[in-house]
């Protein structure tokens, strides 16, 4: 054992930010390890368990609620990370406390306006959207989710400004093992229940984290008193503004896709997609941690001018994730329809999808990244334009492409939306510090 411990610490070397950053990434790897193989879990026993039209079903009530979700949603948290990092930095806690009690109330107070704007269109959404195949109950049930986690955002902030990656790792371990016990243990008793496990997995976690994280508050601010900040609102507000608009388009094409697919075909197509997306997302498992570790480094770096040892890091990341994703997808696309005949033949429907959405993942992994790069420049307008014109590319790609070609239309709306946003996100960032000498 000591002898391993020599060879990483040779291998890894001695200097302490890179030693930190594995050390970290190595905590969140972890638990985004645990995290995705509970969720491979769920998929695996609640599609053998319930039919492709209800399998779809379900997913189609969660999207409305979450599109719902993320078109209100002021992305207060990362604001919460870089200010808070920021005054940190020049040991003003006092204002870092602020930002971060600004954080939890307009994470409060969103949620409870995201709640009841669902309670009010759900019954409209059902009908119109999804021509009556699903259950406006199922979507207003799953209203409850966003409500009850709804602090989750500005906590996790929090964890991250103080670099308590084992914490966050043990969180989203933890949250995805709720979602797994509580829906699959559920599901015998129909989707209604199913929904109602989904709530309990939100709501449980959630209430341990808030605990967890006040705590924290209390050690790192002890005797301080938060300042009064608004001198810096022209900076917060900017930031935020940019950030929300883009995470709000990224978000909402990441649910927009099963409600337009929803809204073309049936529940089954929805299904099959829904499979095929689970499936290549896997090969983004090792990259899931790296841009949360990377972010409050990143930031720092920028703010001392570190930009030798700030691109060094980025490139290295990519080189290192070029092969592993290549290897992962060759891997994933031979062996997926071995799998698939083993766990339910009928979803072999989904192996043309997977085999056009698996680039998208390789593009997404070389340059997993970008979003921690443009938020710790300062930058957000960057992801703002690359999403919004990705958000655009989904709608107008899907209704030319899904009523002709169904689920291989959408698979490749997919594809081409990732490769609009990187490529935008890239030219504009390359100019600020991405090939500059």
């Amino acid at each position: 054992m000591e002898y391993l411990k020599k060879f990483i610490l040779k291998f890894i070397g001695q200097n302490q930010l890179k030693r930190t950053l594995i050390k970290n990434t190595g905590f969140m790897f972890g638990g985004d390890i645990a995290t995705k193989t509970f969720r491979l879990l769920i998929i695996l026993i609640l599609g053998k368990m319930l039919s492709p039209n209800e399998y779809g079903q379900l997913f189609e009530a969660m999207a409305v609620v979450l599109v719902i979700s993320e078109l209100i949603d002021v992305r207060i948290g990362e604001a919460v990370t870089k200010f808070a990092t920021d005054y940190l930095i020049k040991n003003q806690k006092n204002k870092a406390l602020s930002i971060i009690k600004i954080g939890y109330l307009v994470d409060a107070l969103l949620g409870i306006l995201c709640f009841c704007i669902v309670m009010l269109v759900g019954d409209i959404v059902a009908q119109k959207v999804f021509h009556g195949h699903v259950s406006s109950k199922l979507i207003k049930i799953y209203a409850l989710f966003p409500l009850l986690s709804t602090v989750n955002g500005t906590s996790l902030a929090v964890i991250q400004t103080f670099k308590k990656f084992k914490t966050m790792s043990i969180f989203n371990a933890s949250s995805a093992f709720a979602r797994f016990v509580f829906p699959v243990g559920l599901a015998s008793l129909g989707l209604e229940y199913i929904m109602f496990g989904y709530v309990l997995a939100a709501f449980i976690p959630a209430v341990c984290l808030s605990v967890v994280v006040l705590k924290l508050i209390r050690k790192q601010f002890k005797g301080i008193k938060a300042s009064n900040i608004t001198p810096e609102m022209k900076k917060i507000i900017p930031f935020t503004f940019h950030t929300t608009v883009s995470v709000t388009f990224k978000s909402v094409i990441r649910q927009m896709d099963v409600v337009l697919l929803g809204f073309f075909k049936s529940p089954e197509i929805v299904a099959y997609y829904k499979i095929a997306l689970a499936y290549v997302n896997m090969l983004g498992f090792v990259t899931g941690p790296v841009g949360t570790v990377i972010y409050p480094t990143l930031t720092s770096l920028w703010a001392e001018k570190n930009i030798l040892l700030y691109r060094k890091i980025l490139k290295r990341i990519s080189s290192i994730m070029i092969f592993v994703s290549c290897v992962g997808a060759a891997v994933m696309v031979i062996a997926g329809p071995c799998i698939f005949r083993i766990w339910k033949p009928i979803y072999l429907n989904s192996m043309p999808a997977i085999r056009v959405m698996i680039f998208a993942i390789i593009l997404s992994n070389v340059f997993c990244w970008i979003r921690s790069a443009i938020l710790s420049v300062g930058k957000p307008y960057i992801s703002t334009i690359g999403n919004m014109s990705g958000a655009l590319i989904l709608v107008l790609a899907s209704f030319l492409l899904v009523p002709w070609l169904g689920l291989i239309g959408m698979a490749t709306t997919y594809v081409i939306m990732y490769v609009v946003i990187i490529l935008i996100e890239l030219s504009m960032l390359k100019r600020t510090i991405f090939i500059q000498d």
